[in-house]
């Protein structure tokens, strides 16, 4: 099917649809950590902190849960909340070994998601 778009004109409309995206992306991740910080009592500056503070702990292992599921790579995640993709890993595995054992965590990550948009 041709539109009767130039070279030029594809080129452009392709990237603007990059920065939408990109922006959707940017706006997902800043819902998804703000929510978080609500729900775990922790400020957004300790969920990309590299402390180890228990509630920041928990905030980014369900931060790194929901941000996986909607198709970021480790990596992504990492660079988001400041790091290696191998701990996302582990943060994935504590959110589902939490998720199945402390009912605390399990309401609050409930509650997330329940908190979040339609995004």
């Amino acid at each position: 099917m041709d539109l009767g778009l130039s070279t030029k004109q594809v080129y452009e409309l392709g990237s603007s649809l990059n920065q939408v995206k990109q922006g959707y992306k940017d706006y997902l991740i800043n819902t998804v950590i703000e929510e978080a910080s609500d729900v775990f009592s922790v400020s957004v500056e300790e969920i990309k902190n590299p402390r180890k503070k228990y509630g920041a702990l928990l905030a980014r292992a369900a931060v790194s849960q929901i941000l996986y599921a909607f198709q970021f790579s480790k990596n992504q995640i990492g660079n988001v909340l400041n790091r290696h993709h191998a701990t996302i890993i582990n943060s994935i595995e504590k959110h589902d070994a939490m998720y199945s054992i402390d009912k605390a965590y399990k309401a609050k990550f409930d509650t997330l998601i329940n908190n979040l948009p339609n995004i």
